[in-house]
């Protein structure tokens, strides 16, 4: 595919998601791998299911407002996407989540094929140890 439409691609599901629309993750492919980055224990590469279950949505229900993407910039060289956004959300503790992310994701047919995140894992994993789902 070529580059600009992978931008388009990405562009599209980071406006999506900001809006409340989709996930991010609706973008990846069903055999996609997801990595997090970092020496932390929830560091790794998982199925996008396994993500999803052990990852993602157990992260989300600590939340009390949605994790949104701001401030986003994209790279694309052909296949090879670069995303760096913010986030915001409230925790359900009522304390701020304020996090940057870099996304590197490899496209394939219109679908992320594999996304590997880096992240402040300490800001992620305050919330995961202090928020129950």
């Amino acid at each position: 595919m070529a580059p600009p439409a992978n931008r388009d691609i990405i562009e599209t599901a980071f406006e999506d998601w900001a809006a409340g629309h989709r996930s991010f993750y609706d973008l990846c492919a069903a055999d996609a791998s997801i990595t997090i980055m970092g020496q932390s224990r929830l560091s790794g590469t998982l199925s996008k299911d396994a993500f999803l279950r052990e990852r993602a949505r157990p992260f989300m229900a600590r939340f009390s407002t949605p994790i949104v993407p701001a401030n986003w910039q994209i790279w694309v060289d052909e296949d090879d996407v670069i995303a760096r956004w913010d986030s915001h959300a409230i925790a359900s503790d009522g304390k701020p989540y304020n996090n940057s992310y870099a996304f590197f994701i490899t496209m394939k047919d219109g679908r992320a094929m594999s996304l590997t995140m880096f992240l402040d894992m300490s800001a992620f994993e305050d919330v995961w140890n202090r928020c129950q789902p």
